[in-house]
């Protein structure tokens, strides 16, 4: 499913005078200015939230540059062979900006192509096969770790000069980075399903859950392929292959009273998007407390009890795990039947619905 968050960052690059024997117009210098476009998403979210810094509360990422002058055989390392850190700035209006300041190139035959990513230490190669350029880009034999978060962006091919063409507000000129999540992300909820029968009441807690066998090792790799005219391009994905590795989901410290609204058990956690496996067993702890009627408030307790479930067997059940997905597991505990259930839901990522830009 196509499912992204679009990030508009505008980015005003100019090489200093004298930089290069090629640079001849006579133009103002314009230094780099990254800048957070607001625009409205199509549902829910407010006008002007959708960024980076609201969604996944990600103050910079990095991005590789490579400048083709006129004159020059080959490209430039336009950020320097080490790429650059662009870091977000409060302020009206915010600003993404580099260590320091870069200039676009002067001549309008110059052109600069940047790669930009969050995350990781990712494989970057750009080289020319017959008469193209091309660029790849992979993780290669990553870790995954919960907290984790790996994105990448359209390559944004041609750039030379300060786009004004976008309609939306505050988005005034700047070259688009648009993101997509690389992961998939996994929490679990909690309820109880019924808290009483007459005069008989009953309280549940969940003192343990761990899921395991998810693996946790993976390479994802991509490539893309000059278009020839200034524009972001989407890449051409491999999907992530996982290795054996594996590593469990669990909570920790975990004694919650459930009630008849959903909590929290372990909130989103990152994982790799992978098949939903009959390895991956869910376990549940928990203890049961039955209250009985009349004056003498007897109670019977069930305690450190423990259920165990495929999830792959649930019914409904999810059959995969895929890139910029979100997916709860609700566990439904009823002390009356003696029953608990999983409910199963996917959810996009950005759940206020998908952030057009409409470029002219």
């Amino acid at each position: 499913m196509k499912n992204r968050f679009n990030i508009v960052i505008l980015a005003l690059v100019l090489l200093t005078l004298g930089c290069t024997k090629t640079e001849v117009a006579d133009t103002k210098e314009k230094a780099v200015a990254f800048q957070v476009g607001s625009y409205a998403p199509q549902t829910k979210a407010p006008e002007g939230t959708a960024s980076i810094i609201d969604v996944d509360r990600i103050n910079s990422f990095r991005s590789y540059g490579y400048l083709h002058a006129v004159g020059v055989p080959g490209e430039q390392a336009f950020f320097g062979t080490a790429g650059e850190t662009i870091t977000y700035h409060a302020g009206s209006p915010a600003t993404w900006t580099p260590s320091h300041d870069y200039f676009w190139p002067k001549s309008t035959g110059s052109y600069v192509n940047f790669i930009s990513w969050v995350g990781g230490t990712p494989e970057v190669n750009y080289a020319k096969s017959e008469e193209t350029w091309n660029a790849t880009f992979a993780w290669n034999n990553v870790i995954v770790a919960p907290t984790d978060n790996l994105l990448w962006a359209d390559m944004a091919w041609r750039y030379n000069a300060n786009e004004q063409t976008y309609q939306f507000n505050s988005v005034q000129e700047g070259v688009p980075t648009l993101f997509h999540h690389a992961l998939a992300q996994v929490r679990f909820m909690g309820r109880q399903g019924k808290a009483s029968d007459g005069n008989v009441s009953w309280t549940v807690t969940v003192t343990g859950l761990s899921l395991a066998a998810v693996k946790n090792q993976g390479s994802l790799s991509m490539t893309n392929t000059d278009p020839g005219s200034k524009q972001t391009k989407a890449w051409t994905v491999t999907n992530w292959a996982a290795a054996d590795a594996t590593a469990p989901i669990a909570a920790t410290g975990l004694n919650k009273a459930l009630t008849a609204t959903d909590q929290e058990l372990i909130g989103y956690k990152s994982v790799l998007p992978q098949a939903v496996t009959a390895n991956m067993e869910l376990t549940v702890n928990y203890t049961v407390t039955t209250t009985y009627p009349d004056n003498t408030n007897v109670k019977t307790v069930v305690e450190n009890a423990s259920a165990k479930a495929k999830l792959s067997e649930f019914s409904g059940s999810i059959t995969a795990w895929e890139m910029n997905k979100r997916y709860t597991y609700t566990v439904v505990i009823n002390p009356d039947a003696g029953i608990i259930r999983i409910i199963p839901v996917e959810t996009d990522w950005i759940d206020e619905g998908e952030y057009n830009l409409n470029i002219e």
